[in-house]
């Protein structure tokens, strides 16, 4: 009997511990999720630039998803230690009942996985990009200086996460030669041909990543200028 009795103790404060955790993990979501949503936006615009205690939106996105991750543990546990009440249910004629939650919960975790990805800003993008690369430089304007025009592009939204800082994809912009250095994709500037710069087709749409593709869009002022820089020769002034 003691050794029952101790079961039974333990199987009741693993449950309520698991459901104390539970509801702190729900609640991590609905902030980490609010967060991303009204503070860190995605977008060209919205998160450029903008962090929360030191960490930007990608950072916040991926305690998102192991939070995520936790709670679908938790409730795998919650249903383990609430077999018995299950089998009971199910015991009493109403085992479809047990299955269509259970079923109905992985569907709601496994589905997103399998729904078709489509890049429905390509055929957007697609035109603007054509417009710009083959835009003109007007007589009466100045030459686009990299310092006065390009580098605060470039410090406003994209060395927070190709910087000193952080350099992922081990890539930094912070210093202006990485944009002309050749690597196993190409340069990212090739001076006089904005069409086929590489960084042209990223902040424009045209390349596209698994993770983050709208965080690298510019506004078509912003790629405009780019593009007028890099047809200019790509100068980098002092």
């Amino acid at each position: 009997m003691s050794g029952i009795s101790r079961k039974t103790r333990f199987r009741t404060t693993a449950a309520r511990v698991t459901n104390l955790l539970l509801l702190l993990g729900f609640c991590g979501l609905a902030g980490t999720g609010l967060l991303l949503v009204f503070r860190l936006p995605p977008g060209s615009r919205g998160g450029r630039g903008l962090d929360v205690l030191g960490w930007d939106r990608h950072a916040w996105g991926d305690l998102h998803f192991y939070v995520a991750c936790g709670v679908v543990a938790l409730l795998v546990v919650h249903l383990l230690l609430h077999l018995t009440w299950l089998k009971k249910v199910a015991g009493h004629g109403r085992w479809r009942l047990v299955l269509l939650g259970v079923g109905l919960g992985i569907a709601l975790v496994v589905a997103p996985l399998l729904l078709p990805v489509s890049g429905r800003h390509s055929t957007s993008l697609e035109p603007r990009v054509t417009t710009l690369t083959e835009t003109r430089p007007v007589s009466n304007e100045p030459p686009v200086s990299y310092t006065r025009d390009v580098q605060p592009i470039f410090e406003m939204s994209c060395v927070d996460c190709h910087g000193p800082k952080k350099a992922k994809a081990d890539f930094r912009i912070d210093d202006p030669q990485t944009l002309l250095k050749q690597e196993d994709s190409g340069c990212l500037v090739l001076p006089g041909r904005p069409a086929q710069s590489r960084l042209i087709k990223i902040v424009s749409g045209r390349i596209r990543f698994k993770k983050a593709t709208e965080d690298h869009f510019l506004p078509d002022d912003e790629v405009q200028l780019l593009t007028r820089w890099i047809r200019e020769g790509a100068r980098i002034d002092n």
